[in-house]
């Protein structure tokens, strides 16, 4: 195979004789500021001066991956549970089949690298929307999501994956509504009881309702989760006694908009 780095942190995977390509973007942090403190607890980490750097590689194409793996430079078996993988300068077990997350300075070194990766995973929502599409972003958010829930994750440490993910994405415009514009989580509702069609949504929308897009309703366990508010009659009628205060009593509705 043949590497193509030129893209600065996108890159190019060609495989032969097959002639296959992958595309690739990798996250880059550190985790030295984090150090410090663990360094007083463990003057034993300070000592065996290892490296803090870190990198999430993410597949751009062909397809995303299902559940990337946790690298001590080489793979491990360990999974990350997310669509990427996540490589540091971890301590392995003897058999390098995983990572270390028990016992005290090489636990406490691992779970650190993890929080550090999943501060730069959740540091700019937008960013990785664009990055990964909108719905491997949104598996990669129910994934964090169900590993936070999960009693099988390796670490504690992983909870930080969604944790971090939930307030950064809770603060930014990455959900699409019904028209698909891009909204907060916030400021969008859903609707659990029923379908509804076009001509209500756009009703919906005109009174200042925006709906979560129905492209998403297989995530709606997640972006309830970040906040979006589900609509009942007593908000609806709410926004309707809103809508008609404002509304110039003079002007004829439309006949279609009475009967939506």
């Amino acid at each position: 195979c043949t590497i193509d780095r030129s893209s600065g942190n996108e890159f190019m995977i060609e495989f032969q004789p097959d002639n296959t390509i992958e595309i690739w973007h990798v996250l880059r942090t550190n985790a030295a500021s984090k150090m410090s403190d663990l360094f007083d607890a463990y003057p034993q980490l300070e000592q065996l001066q290892r490296n803090t750097d870190i990198s999430i590689a993410i597949r751009i194409e062909p397809i995303p991956l299902e559940k990337g793996l946790l690298y001590a430079y080489l793979p491990t078996e360990q999974r990350t549970q997310l669509p990427l993988h996540i490589n540091a300068d971890f301590f392995p077990e003897s058999d390098r089949k995983s990572i270390i997350f028990s016992g005290k300075h090489e636990r406490a070194w691992n779970e650190a690298l993890v929080e550090e990766a999943a501060k730069k995973i959740a540091e700019s929502p937008t960013s990785l929307l664009q990055i990964m599409g909108q719905m491997p972003f949104w598996k990669l958010l129910e994934n964090a999501y169900l590993l936070h829930k999960s009693p099988e994750k390796p670490s504690a440490s992983f909870d930080f994956i969604w944790r971090h993910l939930k307030q950064s994405c809770c603060a930014t415009k990455i959900i699409p509504n019904q028209k698909g514009q891009l909204q907060k989580p916030n400021d969008l509702w859903f609707i659990s009881t029923a379908k509804i069609s076009k001509q209500q949504q756009d009703t919906l929308h005109k009174i200042g309702v925006n709906l979560v897009s129905e492209e998403l309703d297989s995530f709606s366990i997640v972006y309830r989760e970040l906040g979006c508010k589900e609509l009942t009659f007593a908000m609806l009628l709410n926004y309707l006694s809103n809508f008609f205060v404002e509304y110039d009593i003079n002007k004829a509705i439309p006949e279609h908009e009475i009967n939506s």
